[in-house]
Parts: structure tokens; C-alpha cells; sequence
């Protein structure tokens, strides 16, 4: 038995490699499926993904910045000129300017948009009880916490206060 062997690696045709996937290659391969799956769903609302997660963004948060949106959704800000474009023409969002100034013109949902961040919910809801299927309702609650702990602990790591 190799020294790798019996400490949570395998051999396989010559190749040594842990026995257990790294999280962050089943969190990649959910994210990939559940991408899909949710792009399948919202067909129906002809929104692309993008518009979605930025539209339910902003039913959560606060009115944003083209700059911050584009921070936020990991986007060129000339991306997300585009998204919010096509969001306005839609008649889903309004844009105007600060009162205090500045070029920032703020992105809030219209009555509109919040009638479609609805459709939006229906359609992830059904992609979420199809990924939690196979859990019980006591799984999936410690699933949500760990989960939520997993992200305050990377993001006391990108603030700084991280240990």
C-alpha cells in the first residue's frame, strides 16, 4: 500500500487521487446542473439568467449602481449596461438619477418587475425541490445553515476579518 493509500487517497491505473471530490468540485457541478436546469425553467418568463438573478438582486437589496450591479453579478459594467437595457425596455425596471448628483442612476423594480421576480421564484422554487428531493425537511434545514455558514466564513475572509 502506498503511503497516499488509507489517508483519503485512491490508486487508480497507476493514478494517485483523493477517494472523496473536493466540495468545491461538487458545489461547481451542482452550480452547472442547477444553471441549467433553472435556464430551462425560466423559458417560459423569456428572461436569461442574468436578467433573473439581477431582477430578484434587486427585489432583495437596495437600488444599485450600474457599477455595483456589474461588482456584484461578477460582469463587465458594459455587460450589465446591456442587462439593464433590456430590463428597462422590458418596462421591469427605472432608472433615474441621484438627487445629490453624480452620473449613478440607481436600478429599482416597477410594479412590473415585481410581478415577474414572482415568476422568477415559481420557476427556481421548482428547480430547488428538484435538487432537494432526496432530502428530508431536517436535511434540508441543516443543508440552508451550513450553507449560510459557509458563505459568512468566506466572507469574513474577503472583508478581512477571516480566521
Amino acid at each position: 500500500m502506498s503511503s497516499a493509500q488509507g489517508r483519503g487517497f485512491l490508486r487508480r491505473s497507476g493514478i494517485v487521487r483523493p477517494d472523496l471530490k473536493p466540495i468545491t468540485v461538487l458545489l461547481r457541478q451542482i452550480q452547472a446542473s442547477m444553471r441549467h436546469a433553472t435556464e430551462e425553467a425560466l423559458r417560459s418568463s423569456a428572461l436569461t439568467m442574468a436578467q433573473a438573478n439581477l431582477l430578484t438582486e434587486l427585489a432583495y437589496g437596495q437600488p444599485r449602481s450600474n457599477a455595483e450591479l456589474a461588482r456584484m453579478h461578477s460582469v463587465t459594467p458594459q455587460s450589465m449596461v446591456e442587462i439593464l437595457a433590456s430590463l428597462e425596455a422590458r418596462g421591469l425596471i427605472s432608472r433615474s438619477a441621484k438627487p445629490e448628483g453624480g452620473r449613478a442612476m440607481p436600478a429599482e423594480l416597477t410594479r412590473e418587475g415585481h410581478a415577474k421576480v414572482l415568476s422568477v421564484h415559481l420557476a427556481m422554487r421548482q428547480v430547488e425541490e428538484r435538487i432537494l428531493s432526496s432530502l428530508s425537511k431536517e436535511d434540508v434545514s441543516l443543508l440552508r445553515k451550513l450553507l449560510e455558514a459557509c458563505l459568512n466564513g468566506i466572507g469574513k475572509e474577503h472583508s478581512g476579518g477571516g480566521q
